[in-house]
């Protein structure tokens, strides 16, 4: 049951990001999911604060996505 309510959403949602983004967008926006649900367990207080590592981890992946998912023309203008 558990699969169904959770995963099912889940799924459906990604083959619509797939569909409207793009799998390399996708795959990119799913690296952070781990660190958001670090984040989530610690705001919720389930979990204890997030270790500088840690937050140095979820920064360099942050701005892994925002390379790869950053807008083409935006990039072409900066480099000329």
């Amino acid at each position: 049951m558990l699969g169904a309510a959770v995963y099912a959403p889940a799924y459906l949602v990604q083959h619509r990001l797939i569909l409207l983004r793009g799998p390399v967008f996708t795959a990119a926006v799913q690296l952070a999911v781990p660190f958001t649900v670090r984040l989530g367990d610690w705001a919720l207080g389930t979990a204890p604060a997030p270790s500088m590592a840690e937050l140095l981890l979820l920064a360099v992946c942050c701005g892994g996505i925002a390379l790869v998912t950053g807008r083409p023309a935006a990039r072409l203008a900066a480099a000329e």
